[in-house]
């Protein structure tokens, strides 16, 4: 897949489910959903996905459970990596692309270089990392690895990696040596496809995060619990960070994460996220809220200060960080346009409570026609399939 930069048309993914829910703090909803571990139903997802014209699937990762109560709810756990999800699923969708959450302290660089050249490979080009520092919840699990490292260092690691990476992604010889990394040689073939290294996503919070993701990264998450105000702010900054870093202007898109449900009703769209908040369970969604301030720094400091709110935190077991979006098609279309005309949203990957296909044909259906109408999304059937 080709870059798009001076492209002003949004691109609309899927954060494509890689446990029960990734989001969701309720057995009772999780278990209407379709097995995780079942290959069958990713697959159905993500072809279904590539015939709506979605630009891309996302996978994030965590290596441990936030919590018991999110074991017995099915939140997180169980989790399937995303780069074997992906390697699956590129034989079977042949256009869209696929994004996978590598956690990048944990594996050494040349392991990162090779697994992503086999990827973007044998997808023609179609591959993407998003690229996080920390522990994924494991801490306890690698622990003597996080030992060695703190917050800050490990964008530094990460900077190092990288550009360890895109010279084994060239299939250059590699002569670094830095603080944290020394490699000398070649790495074995195949290169990447994309040119000049395949798409990097990053959800960066903290100054060094920013930093990272303005000097490296193509798309850039913006947290969704965020007020208007601070997420312009944010763009500001890393804009600024990315002149600062010799970059072109507007290198770095941003891109917001949505919980969707669309209903052909108002009404209809109300009594069914109602019941999905009813069915919430309580302690499962505190104990995620109290996991995620103290492991998660995208979204710590905006999560602690709802943690003794129950009605907050149960909107929060719904939707986790996304912004919320649930109502009748025009609405929901509305307020992805608001996000593009306030706040540069170029792209949404979209999380659904229920992710059965249903569900993703439901906006498929009733919404992306709204958007590609209003201008904001032309289906990559018709433009080509680009990031």
């Amino acid at each position: 897949m080709e870059r798009s930069v001076n492209d002003p048309t949004m691109r609309i993914g899927l954060f494509h489910p890689t446990a029960p829910s990734v989001h969701v703090a309720s057995r009772i909803v999780n278990d209407l959903n379709p097995n995780v571990l079942d290959l069958d139903a990713h697959i159905r997802l993500a072809q279904t996905c590539e015939a709506l014209g979605f630009d891309f699937l996302f996978m994030a990762d965590n290596w441990a459970s936030p919590s018991a109560d999110a074991t017995r709810v099915g939140q997180m756990d169980p989790n399937l990596m995303g780069p074997i999800l992906a390697a699956s699923l590129f034989a079977v969708a042949r256009q869209i692309g696929i994004v996978t959450t590598v956690h990048t302290s944990w594996f050494h660089p040349v392991v990162v270089a090779r697994m992503g050249a086999n990827l973007d490979t044998l997808s023609k080009g179609r591959w993407g990392i998003n690229v996080v520092t920390g522990a994924g919840m494991a801490e306890e699990l690698l622990r003597s690895a996080t030992d060695q490292t703190n917050h800050d260092e490990r964008y530094a690691m990460a900077e190092e990696a990288l550009a360890i990476a895109k010279q084994m992604w060239r299939g250059e010889e590699c002569r670094f040596e830095g603080q944290y990394y020394t490699v000398h040689g070649r790495l074995v073939g195949p290169t990447a496809v994309q040119r000049p290294h395949p798409v990097i996503f990053s959800a960066g919070a903290s100054p060094g995060g920013r930093r990272f993701a303005a000097r490296n990264a193509d798309w850039m998450f913006i947290p969704g619990r965020m007020s208007q105000a601070d997420a312009i702010e944010r763009i500001r900054l890393i804009r600024e960070q990315s002149t600062l870093a010799n970059r072109p202007a507007h290198s770095v898109k941003f891109m917001r994460h949505v919980s969707i449900l669309v209903r052909e009703t108002a009404d209809e769209a109300r009594r069914v996220s109602d019941w999905i908040t009813s069915a919430i369970d309580l302690p499962a969604a505190h104990a995620y809220v109290k996991s995620i301030s103290q492991n998660i720094s995208t979204y710590g400091d905006i999560y602690k200060q709802y943690a003794a709110d129950d009605e907050v935190v149960r909107v929060i077991g719904v939707s986790s960080g996304a912004i919320r979006i649930h109502g009748a098609p025009q609405h929901v279309a509305e307020q992805i346009k608001k996000l593009y005309d306030t706040q540069e949203c170029r792209g949404i990957a979209l999380t659904f409570p229920l992710w059965h296909v249903e569900e993703i044909t439901r906006f498929g259906r009733l919404v992306l026609p709204i958007l590609e109408e209003m201008g904001l999304w032309v289906s990559p059937h018709k433009r080509g399939w680009s990031w």
